[in-house]
């Protein structure tokens, strides 16, 4: 192999040597890079020459199509297409037609978020290749392609203490390397890991699957357990429409005699490989274990989901699969490189048989959990929110390589799961979590978290559960049964559809994500829980003032639909609360935004639906003014208008909409901001309810800040009122 001058030079140990003179990673340095070819014009003549490495760099630079920045001097790989990509959209040609065209080479981290400092890498796994001038900013990292490092998983490389290179992974995620990397990582945390669970047998769910031992004629069966203990794998899974084998009440004899694995979907059949390669004989599927025809089975078991996933020995998350069909494991293995062909880099200069590193172009459609947390099937699906939160030890499957997540550690096939950062999800809720396996761990610890602390967990966590869909609407709250009934000792109070007694004037206080939070036709929760919608919602991260203006909780019914499941189906409720309101018109009439509009305006509305009227666009923003109406103060929502020329604040009341609209104040809030004392308040916009029963009201949209003189509210009527 014959290389250039400048290739034959490179090194890892010094790319290294440069980073610890001037490092900020995703970042061009100003100074500290490897000086390569001094234009395109010698990297393409190398390449011509045979030098494998600039063939690599040239090939990857022909290969990936450019993303223009704004003044077109600068350029971002967008993706990898290949060789037939159009040349006048590669980024070779981008970057040709640049000032100057001088190749520099610089190490980065791939698992650091952007502008992290040296002391944050725990694996250097990116070579960036730049092209031309640096910008005096210190740019983001215009102008480059990356190059990924590999080394063998049995074989890890490390420079003064930061590894080198990703571990190569096995794409066949049911090879034997797998299943014996998944057994290490159980392993380690069953015997290893003093922050984990202590390594018990639990109770067994009320039904399994008995997944027995390998064999070519292998049959299942369904186990009613009886109080019976031992190990088992739970699956987290979109059904993605219709699952072919189901326990139903006609079944369950046939399903107790034996279960022809051919028989099941290719999800299924992958989970029970697993478990029997995990050495685990149960298996436990919703759609297998729990009647599916059955109500009365159905509500008796889903309120035992914070127990069958929290109890697991392992769950395993088919976090690539849109379907029970689909399987767990990929049927087509993904290509182990894209673009030219790889090229072998030596650690330091001048070694003789140095271990070496593999570099090859980085395949843009890289995968890595936070990515599949954030944007996988699971990602958008109600019931595994609470299954991923729920379970303490988790193994997910992706389409290029195995993850793994306990209570002590991350760690992924590719070596960088254990790095955190970028590529490995944040720790979710840790107020929330650390109270839910605080008894179980091998040193249980007292939970020391602040009631407050698990509330402000808890409201993200409805703010991500309620972006997530579910088949069956009325899974709202059994979906998220799990968690609430985990915490709700150490919150305290009684669980409201959603809400907390102790906390309900915060948990009445959300809002929506997007235009609207448009309230289900059909009944499943009051119009006051958050759960009325299948629509994102958001909620207030505020802390009510304890002062005379809150809004008092009198007293409380809620009507479940099991009356032996509390946190399950709501049937019907309502709050008695007292607090302060005043009258309110819903205009649809559109005001131009001007001084008058501006001087006049108390703050802006959320309304939960826009009503058929408001014929306007998106852009439309409703507001709260106080006008003079037959000579007396009124409170009016109107639209507010970004186009048009400032005109006098006039409101007709024939673009009042019918039925009684109050206001009723949530509480008042105070903030310090430089020096000076900030005072709001919020409410709720209430419509009198259809049947006319006095003082029972909806809630129909919420206003988040509201200016207002603190010498107004005593003005305003204290009454008591029913909301429904």
């Amino acid at each position: 192999m014959s290389r250039c001058i400048y290739c034959a030079k490179l090194s890892i140990s010094h790319l290294i040597e440069l980073a610890r003179v001037e490092f900020e990673s995703g970042t061009v340095p100003d100074q500290a890079f490897y000086h390569h070819h001094a234009s395109l014009y010698d990297l393409e003549s190398s390449a011509g020459g045979g030098c494998d490495l600039c063939i690599l760099i040239l090939g990857t630079l022909r290969g990936v199509l450019s993303s223009d920045y704004d003044d077109k001097s600068s350029t971002y790989p967008g993706k990898w297409i290949g060789y037939d990509l159009d040349a006048e959209e590669s980024m070779l040609e981008e970057v040709r037609d640049l000032p100057a065209t001088n190749v520099k080479i610089f190490i980065d981290s791939e698992h650091l978020y952007t502008a992290e400092s040296l002391d944050k890498v725990r694996v250097f796994d990116v070579l960036r290749i730049h092209v031309g001038l640096v910008s005096p900013e210190r740019s983001f990292v215009w102008n480059c392609v990356p190059l990924v490092m590999f080394t063998s998983p049995t074989s890890e490389c490390y420079i003064d203490g930061f590894r080198i290179g990703r571990l190569q992974t096995e794409l066949d995620l049911a090879s034997e390397a797998n299943f014996d990397l998944a057994r290490r990582w159980m392993n380690a945390c069953q015997n290893d890991h003093t922050g984990c669970l202590k390594n018990s047998t639990p109770d067994l769910p009320t039904r399994v699957i008995d997944v027995g031992a390998k064999s070519r004629d292998q049959r299942l069966r369904l186990i009613i357990t009886q109080g019976q203990r031992g190990s088992y794998v739970a699956l987290s899974h979109c059904w993605g429409g219709q699952v072919s084998q189901l326990l139903l009440i006609d079944n369950i004899d046939q399903f107790k005699h034996g279960i022809e694995i051919q028989d099941l979907p290719l999800t299924f059949q992958d989970a029970v490989r697993i478990a029997l390669e995990l050495n685990i004989g149960y298996l436990w599927i919703d759609s297998l274990c729990i009647i599916q025809n059955s109500k009365a089975d159905w509500e008796q078991e889903s309120k035992k989901m914070s127990l069958y996933y929290g109890n697991s020995t392992l769950t395993i998350y088919a976090s690539s699969s849109e379907s029970s069909t689909s399987g767990i494991f990929p049927r087509h293995t993904p290509p182990s490189c894209v673009g030219p062909s790889p090229v072998y880099l030596d650690l330091s200069s001048g070694s003789e048989r140095e271990q070496q590193i593999k570099v090859q172009a980085i395949d843009f459609d890289d995968e890595h959990l936070a990515l599949l947390d954030l944007r996988g099937p699971l990602a958008s699906r109600g019931w595994t929110l609470q299954e991923s939160i729920l379970a303490p030890r988790q193994l997910y499957f992706g389409k290029r390589q195995m993850y793994w997540q306990c209570l002590q550690e991350a760690q992924s096939a590719d070596g960088l799961g254990h790095a955190a950062g970028s590529r490995t999800p944040d720790a979710a809720y840790p107020s929330l979590r650390s109270v839910l396996f605080s008894d179980a761990l091998i040193n249980p610890t007292k939970v020391a978290k602040a009631t407050e602390e698990i509330l402000v967990d808890y409201y993200r966590l409805v703010e991500n559960y309620s972006l997530r869909e579910l088949s069956v609407a009325s899974d709202k709250f059994p979906a998220f049964s799990g968690i609430v009934q985990r915490i709700h000792s150490f919150i305290g109070g009684d669980y409201l559809a959603g809400l907390w007694s102790c906390d309900f004037p915060r948990g009445i206080a959300w809002y929506k994500d997007g235009r609207t939070c448009r309230h289900v036709s059909n009944y499943r929760s009051p119009s006051w829980s958050w759960a009325v919608t299948d629509e994102g919602v958001s909620v207030s991260s505020e802390q009510v003032r304890s002062d005379e203006f809150k809004l008092r909780l009198i007293s409380h019914h809620i009507t479940l639909g099991n009356p032996a499941n509390p946190y399950g189906q709501v049937s019907g409720g309502y709050l008695h609360v007292r607090g302060r309101i005043r009258p309110l018109y819903r205009s649809t009439q559109s005001l131009s935004f001007g001084t008058s509009l501006e001087k006049a305006s108390l703050g802006i509305v959320y309304y939960d639906d826009i009503a058929e009227s408001d014929h306007h666009d998106s852009n439309d923003i409703r507001t709260l003014v106080s006008v003079r109406i037959d000579n007396e103060d009124c409170l009016v929502t109107v639209l507010k208008s970004e186009s048009g020329e400032d005109e006098d604040l006039k409101v007709y009341s024939d673009t009042f909409l019918p039925g009684k609209y109050i206001v009723l104040i949530i509480g008042t809030y105070t903030r310090v901001n430089r020096g000076d004392d900030l005072s709001w308040a919020s409410g709720l916009i209430l419509q009198e309810s259809e049947d006319k029963e006095t003082n029972n009201f909806q809630r129909v949209g919420y206003l988040p800040r509201i200016d207002l003189d603190p010498d107004w509210l005593p003005e305003w009527e204290e009454k008591t009122l029913k909301l429904i």
